[in-house]
């Protein structure tokens, strides 16, 4: 089984909002009035890397599949750095870890 690893959302993406030129809206509507700790956990893959056999992985053209598993990592072990604060935020957990 091909295993790739993720990071839980910090907040629940049910309750995420669209901002369209300064208006907000839910994208999921149903979830308006929903409480966040009674929502279900959600993941985004982390990235770090992945493990699969290449024959398979060549064949599917696909990272993850219906068979992938997924390895549990902390969002203090994972950042994603597009940004000037997504690098800042990476030498802060760098700092707690040390």
């Amino acid at each position: 089984m091909p295993f790739s690893p993720i990071v839980a959302y910090h907040f629940p993406i049910q309750r995420a909002l669209r901002n369209n030129n300064g208006r907000v809206s839910m994208i999921s509507e149903q979830h308006l009035n929903a409480r966040s700790q009674d929502l279900e956990d959600t993941f985004h893959d982390a990235g770090q890397f992945y493990w699969c056999k290449t024959e398979q992985l060549l064949k599917s053209k696909k990272i993850l599949t219906s068979n992938t598993g997924g390895i549990e990592i902390s969002a203090l072990h994972a950042q994603d750095i597009d940004t000037k604060t997504d690098w800042k935020l990476a030498e802060m957990k760098f700092q707690l870890m040390k």
